[in-house]
């Protein structure tokens, strides 16, 4: 609704905006010519003693006819013409001003930046590194990238999403670095997406993403402002929520779920054995139970004979077939990390540790279980603890009961089949129309240094070809 000439309809549209909001404060007052002037904003939202020592002094010293915006040089100012405008803007931080006469207003953003302050996250630790992480106020959030890349080339190009919340999105790129096609892609995806409002940035995920009925990671998530700054200089875009301290990276492969900021801090043969290490947890994760079931339900010949009599002695009060001895297991570690997650901390980690002691030691004793599948569920449990990223830890959890659930209907047959089925959706898979499992298949030997091993930096000047980076070479290529 545009606003109207006549300045009392404005100001009863304004006030009628604001029943039932009582930190909305909407002030008449007078210029020099005596010319009403309407004064709106949201409380605790602004700098108030920038307001009132500053800007209103300005005006209240000046005619209607002499009124300009070049008066408030120091402040953001923008001219509105609309009350959806006008109330979306002192929404987010802003002063409305509207004068007698006028059907357009302006306002000015002296917002308060509201919210905690950046500090170590909690769910990616490091060693080494930075320790300060994003915020829910996305101003802080460019403010922080601001600091950490000190390049004119650092843009931010902003979205408005939620139909209700009227949040801002904002992609974070280098230009001259990253691919435009690749931003327009992006940015034609966040303009079609309609949605009322949006708590975190994992919405968002799953709305742009190529495959939105996957269970993998399409995206990379991070509090970790170092990690975000990494990305950037890839080629690849970060994306800012108001009101969520997570960010996206885009795109991200299948690889880059098992990288760790530390991994650039340790010598390349190390940062490579640890990377050999999450790899061999990635297998241990998946496919461990799945052979435990097919070896002893279908292919018991191939164990020794002296570990299969101790196989036998502790099975002989097991009443469960493998299969369901290990979904027992599982679930019953499923439900203990459920509990231990959403329980207060000083309760969550007592639960973990005395709830999976005596509830596996009372499946043992209760023949609901064997020792050794006790064992196999540990092992497995903490070989996906060395996986990085959360959200590629819980999709491999996922797909690892289909994989106990096909070896024991088929043995090792079926264990063959589930893995070349799950090669196969990989296989097809893409992130922002770019193969899932790039550098591998297809091969990309330039890009093999930022995968599961690791180049000295002397041999990482190309930049990785996932995001199709414009500029290839790091540094300035002499």
């Amino acid at each position: 609704m545009r606003l109207s000439s006549d300045f009392q309809e404005n100001v009863r549209r304004f006030r009628a905006a604001a029943v039932d909001c009582p930190d909305y404060i909407i002030n008449e007052l007078k210029l020099k010519d005596e010319t009403k002037l309407l004064l709106f904003y949201v409380d605790n939202m602004i700098q108030t003693d920038i307001l009132y020592l500053q800007v209103l002094p300005i005006l209240l010293e000046t005619s209607a006819d002499d009124l300009r915006l070049a008066k408030l040089p120091f402040a953001d100012v923008t001219v509105t013409a609309t009350v959806e405008d006008a109330l979306n803007g002192v929404g987010t931080g802003g002063v409305f001003f509207l004068t007698e006469g006028k059907d357009h207003g302006f306002q000015v953003r002296i917002e308060n930046l509201v919210g905690r302050g950046p500090e170590s996250t909690d769910t990616e630790k490091n060693v080494r590194g930075a320790k300060d992480s994003f915020v829910e106020n996305i101003r802080i959030n460019m403010a922080i990238m601001r600091t950490k890349i000190c390049n004119h080339n650092l843009k931010f190009k902003e979205y408005h999403l939620g139909a209700s919340t009227h949040q801002t999105a904002a992609i974070a790129y280098l230009n001259g670095i990253a691919d435009p096609e690749m931003l327009a892609e992006i940015g034609r995806r966040l303009e079609k997406i309609d949605y009322d409002g949006f708590l975190d940035t994992a919405y968002i995920e799953q709305m742009i993403a190529d495959h939105a009925n996957s269970v993998f990671p399409q995206c990379n998530v991070t509090e970790r402002t170092d990690k975000a700054e990494a990305a950037l200089l890839e080629g690849r875009f970060v994306l800012f929520l108001t009101g969520s301290p997570n960010v996206l990276i885009l795109p991200a492969n299948f690889w880059s779920f098992f990288h760790a900021v530390d991994d650039y801090n340790h010598p390349p043969a190390l940062a490579s054995f640890l990377g050999m290490l999450r790899l061999t947890g990635l297998g241990i994760s998946l496919f461990l139970p799945a052979v435990y079931i097919a070896v002893l339900s279908y292919h018991y010949y191939v164990i020794p004979l002296n570990l299969l009599s101790n196989l036998a002695a502790s099975r002989t009060l097991v009443i469960f077939s493998p299969l369901i001895e290990a979904f027992i297991m599982e679930f019953l570690f499923e439900v203990i990390r459920e509990a231990a997650i959403r329980l207060p901390s000083y309760i969550g980690n007592t639960i973990g540790i005395v709830g999976g002691i005596i509830i596996g030691q009372a499946a043992v004793e209760a023949g609901l279980v064997s020792n050794l599948m006790v064992i196999v569920v540990s092992v497995t449990a903490i070989a996906g603890f060395v996986i990085p990223s959360q959200d590629m830890a819980q999709s491999l959890r996922f797909t690892r009961f289909f994989m106990m659930i096909f070896a024991g209907v088929f043995g090792l047959c079926g264990l063959v089949i589930a893995a070349s089925l799950l090669f196969i959706n990989l296989l097809r898979m893409t992130t922002l129309n770019r193969p899932y499992l790039l550098p591998i298949l297809p091969l990309s030997v330039r890009s093999l240094g930022s995968t599961i091993i690791r180049l000295p930096f002397q041999r990482l000047r190309r930049r990785n070809e996932l995001a199709k980076p414009v500029d290839t070479i790091r540094g300035t290529g002499k």
